[in-house]
């Protein structure tokens, strides 16, 4: 799923209860806290997903960085 991490874009590659892991093309993703959003589309409302959470692991991946994220704070937008 696409996501919007400061200024930049990406994608998750796996998501879970806990976290998730993405996959961005910057590198300027260092340890520490980072906020993002995700677009959940349904059929008939848009639902956005606010996460604040804190960076455990980057790895490069080819071209990309992989991050893996727990999350801290999560807000589910609908409407």
């Amino acid at each position: 799923m696409p996501i919007r991490l400061a200024g930049q874009s990406g994608f998750t590659r796996d998501i879970s209860v806990g976290g998730f892991y993405l996959e961005v093309d910057d590198t300027d993703i260092h340890d520490g806290e980072v906020c993002f959003e995700l677009d959940l589309g349904a059929a008939h409302r848009t639902m956005k997903m606010k996460c604040r959470g804190q960076v455990v692991r980057t790895e490069r991946i080819g071209g990309l960085i992989g991050v893996a994220v727990k999350i801290r704070e999560l807000q589910l937008l609908v409407n």
